[in-house]
């Protein structure tokens, strides 16, 4: 094979399964920039030029009779490296009029291998790495330190350890028994009150054998609700199903699959999967009411806040709210770093599209997360917004009259403008592309200033908290 047959095989091209809704003519990006490699072994190139590849979202748009839906689709193209994004959307627009008047071609997104992602260079990746650190450091030495006291406990004898001796049959609690057959008396040794400090605990919490201990510890305690640790687990099955699925119907090469199984039985799992997030909206409100009736219950709430009347009530709003915000803030920050790094690098690499605009996003709006305010923000007011501001990356272009696709019948001009390298389909005063790109730049409008638009669930269960917060609070007076 030559060269150009080579780069011809690495892109994207018409496949099977289209009417049963593959959209990816994807073509192979690990091919096109390996025929680009140099090899200073071997003088005969595969290829003269260093090539890149292009990834294209493209609006097909066919006469009723073959398609009555404008369909997107994700093409690869193997050009060049020093073809920019302009040059790889005329060049796709130009080729698609040739010789076929039975389809219109929109180009609404171009991936050019010009815009990298370095990083190396990006100040979350290496916060969320000064995190990981400070975190296995900590481990380290929480384990460290719990085995310390552990050998302590058990190999010596120290001023912190009371012993007591007692008679055989009477109970110990939290004591460790230890029978001296000869006197017939117990030794029992109260191991479990050694006075550490708040800092000790501090540094305990970070060990990984106590963690592991209370995580597979299969015990449930007289003074809660056993039934709500089943209902959690199968909740958490559902939604992990539910999103699988979600995903998966995104990127697969047969969408139209979805139709065929939403007529099976068991599809009503995944279709009704909103009753799961509601089954977790109702363990919250159980759980934020049976723990704070069986604090005040066995605890003088006003001892604790070292006041009375109104003042104690605000006092325990706030730690139950700061203790709320302290418990989730750190880990939902640090997966929303995650998902920043993430979607960045998904954004440059994958030739599949992110899923959301988190690389976007979330360096703007992080904080509206932060303070669990995000679901306070409605689309409609930021879809007028962002129109009214526009964009550099892409024209906000009119539609005809009724914003329904028409096809055109006869192609009756092509305008090429220099200045924006924009070419235009004009067809009796009504411009196609127009039309198609309208609708696409109103899609990623929407939702475009949420980050974790996933993580709504936070934001609405913290403001369910707070007025619950309230409500128990009043309830107790």
């Amino acid at each position: 094979m030559n060269a150009t047959e080579d780069v011809d095989d690495a892109t994207g091209r018409y496949t099977t399964g289209f009417f049963f809704g593959n959209s990816f003519w994807l073509g192979s990006a690990s091919l096109c920039e390996s025929l680009g490699v140099r090899d200073p072994r071997n003088t005969s190139l595969p290829s003269p030029f260093l090539l890149g590849f292009y990834k294209l979202r493209v609006e097909l748009g066919l006469v009723a009779e073959i398609s009555p839906n404008i369909r997107n689709l994700h093409i690869g193209l193997c050009l060049p490296y020093s073809c920019n994004s302009e040059d790889a959307q005329l060049l796709l627009e130009l080729s698609s009029l040739v010789g076929n008047e039975l389809r219109t071609v929109a180009v609404s997104n171009v991936r050019s291998p010009h815009h990298s992602y370095n990083i190396w260079e990006d100040t979350t990746f290496w916060i969320l790495v000064g995190f990981s650190a400070f975190i296995a450091v900590m481990l380290v030495i929480g384990t460290g330190y719990d085995l310390y006291l552990e050998h302590k406990s058990t190999h010596s004898f120290s001023n912190n350890i009371s012993y007591e001796i007692a008679r055989i049959g009477q109970p110990a609690i939290n004591k460790a028994e230890c029978l001296d057959p000869a006197k017939g008396l117990t030794v029992t040794s109260n191991n479990n009150n050694i006075s550490n400090g708040i800092w000790s605990e501090v540094v305990l919490s970070f060990s990984v054998r106590l963690n592991l201990k209370t995580i597979c510890d299969q015990t449930v305690g007289e003074d809660t609700i056993p039934t709500i640790h089943g209902l959690r687990s199968i909740s958490m099955a559902w939604v992990i199903l539910g999103h699988t699925c979600i995903v998966a119907f995104k990127y697969s090469d047969n969408m139209e699959y979805r139709g065929l199984v939403e007529k099976e039985f068991l599809f009503q799992t995944i279709s009704n999967g909103a009753f799961s997030v509601d089954t977790f909206f109702f363990i919250s409100g159980v759980l934020v009411s049976f723990l704070y009736f069986r604090t005040v219950a066995k605890i003088d709430v006003t001892k604790l806040t070292m006041s009375t009347g109104v003042l104690s009530n605000f006092m325990q709003f706030l730690g139950l709210l700061g203790y709320r915000f302290l418990r989730l803030t750190v880990p939902y920050m640090f997966v929303l770093g995650l998902a920043e790094v993430s979607m960045k690098w998904f954004y440059f690499n994958s030739v599949f599209e992110p899923p959301t605009l988190d690389h976007i996003n979330c360096p703007n709006y992080w904080w509206r997360n932060l303070l669990y305010i995000n679901t306070l923000f409605p689309v409609e007011d930021m879809e007028v917004n962002e129109i009214a501001e526009g964009s550099k990356a892409e024209m906000v272009w009119s539609c005809n009259e009724d914003g329904k696709r028409s096809m055109p019948k006869k192609i009756m001009d092509i305008k090429y403008v220099e200045k924006t390298r924009e070419t235009k389909i004009m067809v009796g005063g009504t411009d196609r592309k127009k039309c198609v790109s309208e609708r696409r730049r109103m899609e990623a409008i929407k939702g475009v200033r949420k980050c974790m638009v996933w993580s709504w669930y936070l934001a609405n269960d913290t403001q369910f908290f707070i007025l619950g917060a309230v409500l128990l609070i009043l309830a107790v007076r």
